[in-house]
């Protein structure tokens, strides 16, 4: 794409007669310049002005690069000479801007697609929302029915009633405290009885036992009402009593 040449000095008188020589910038090497923007018809040079002190279009081929540019006066008397002068490659312009548009394109549609993944991520936030209220009603749900499980005549402190399980039992844990003679058994009667049955129970200590390194605690003759807890220490202790039943 050809160049339209431009009189780089503004205000600088032209005459009759005055000439321009086109070289590469920095040579004396004489560059050919043109009538047309088609590149196809040459001037001769130097260029001259006409009657009126002004020069016809001049068109530069981009591909030149920059040049040195020189006027003359008639009397071949040099008015200026300016090197270089820029001439910007429009082609290499247009490939430039071309090229950025495709970048532009490109960084587009990654901005769509990363608007789409952020729809994708907001769409699975609410998604993952809606599962945490529908667990934590689910939750509040089995409270509900581990509350309701419970008979009112079981509902006092260190009782716990689970719903009814896949096999259709249901079950009740129990957290109590006796106290128990040195070396002996006592009899433990449950708060409130298991409906059924007393399925099993284990037992420890509820303080410190440093008399004896072997003492134990120990639970067994389970009822629906009651067990047996003994006390292996040399002292009265108190002793915690975990049961299971139904």
């Amino acid at each position: 794409m050809a160049v339209l040449f431009f009189q780089p000095l503004v205000g600088e008188v032209t005459e009759a007669g005055d000439q321009l020589f086109f070289f590469l910038t920095n040579t004396s090497t004489p560059v050919t310049v043109y009538q047309d923007g088609a590149l196809s018809v040459e001037f001769t040079q130097p260029v001259v002005a006409d009657a009126s002190g002004r020069f016809a279009p001049i068109y530069i081929d981009p591909t030149d690069g920059d040049l040195k540019v020189r006027q003359d006066d008639a009397a071949d008397d040099e008015r200026y000479t300016v090197d270089p002068y820029p001439v910007d490659n429009l082609a290499t312009l247009t490939t430039d801007v071309s090229t950025n548009t495709s970048d532009i394109t490109a960084i587009d549609g990654r901005l769509t697609t990363a608007e789409s993944e952020i729809d994708t991520l907001q769409t699975e936030s609410i998604d993952y929302e809606t599962r945490i209220s529908t667990n934590e009603t689910d939750i509040v749900t089995l409270q509900a029915d581990s509350l309701t499980a419970l008979p009112a005549t079981l509902a006092v402190p260190g009782t716990i009633a689970f719903p009814t399980d896949s096999g259709g039992q249901d079950y009740i844990f129990k957290d109590e405290l006796i106290s128990v003679g040195a070396d002996t058994t006592a009899t433990l009667t449950w708060d409130t009885p298991f409906p059924t049955a007393c399925l099993s129970a284990m037992s420890c200590f509820a303080e410190s036992v440093d008399d004896q390194n072997d003492a134990s605690a120990n639970v067994y003759a389970l009822t629906p009402t009651q067990c047996t807890v003994q006390n292996t220490a040399g002292a009265t202790k108190q002793i915690t009593v975990w049961a299971k039943g139904h």
